[in-house]
């Protein structure tokens, strides 16, 4: 297994523009995260700063995902590695180099954070508000990169690109503040029309 990871990730390597990209957004992350270190926040800002990260984080995953695993489906990577074991194996091991990166980024993000919650040096005796931080970090962060891996890989299997891109698009719109605003203008044009209809009605 440890062979099959080790090329699984030389394949990631080779792809830079896939790389760049995990890259990139690792660095963006952490950044986001520890920008606020030992500025004058409320203790709790470096957390609310961290989960609003998790739609970027999300729609980038399942971008990197689709384009990394689609090569062993698409473009003979399986093939390729064929000789070290079964296809099915070498997709395994494709999916757990992004759960082991999504894991390592995650750990970095809950350690900062916690670092900067230890700055303001809040009494803490039981530990209660770090475990909070790992808790949420785990639900909000890490296990929407695992949905995201998993939405990526299982639309790596269809071959109709604009298909998927298409999907994947509306699966961001949906996802985004976008999709929040627009539902919010609606629900407010409701009860615009309602409420006039009723005025009419009542001077009627």
């Amino acid at each position: 297994m440890l062979k099959m990871l080790k090329n699984n990730f030389s394949v990631l390597v080779r792809a830079r523009f896939l790389l760049c990209s995990l890259i990139l957004l690792a660095g963006f992350v952490i950044y986001e995260t520890a920008v606020l270190y030992g500025k004058k926040w409320s203790a709790v800002q470096p957390l609310e700063n961290v989960m609003t990260l998790g739609i970027y984080l999300f729609v980038t995953m399942m971008f990197i995902s689709y384009e990394y695993l689609r090569k062993f489906y698409n473009n003979g990577v399986s093939e390729v590695l064929q000789t070290l074991d079964t296809k099915n194996k070498n997709t395994v091991a494709a999916f757990l180099v992004l759960v082991l990166y999504s894991f390592i980024l995650c750990v970095i993000l809950a350690l900062i954070v916690i670092a900067e919650f230890l700055f303001f040096k809040i009494s803490d005796p039981n530990h209660e508000y770090i475990r909070h931080i790992i808790i949420c970090i785990f639900l909000n962060i890490y296990l929407v990169m695992q949905l995201a891996i998993m939405i990526g890989g299982s639309l790596a299997t269809l071959k109709n690109r604009i298909v998927i891109y298409s999907i994947m698009t509306m699966m961001t719109l949906l996802s985004s503040p976008f999709a929040e605003s627009m539902a919010y203008s609606i629900d407010m044009s409701d009860l615009t029309n309602h409420g006039s209809a009723g005025e009419m009605a009542f001077k009627f």
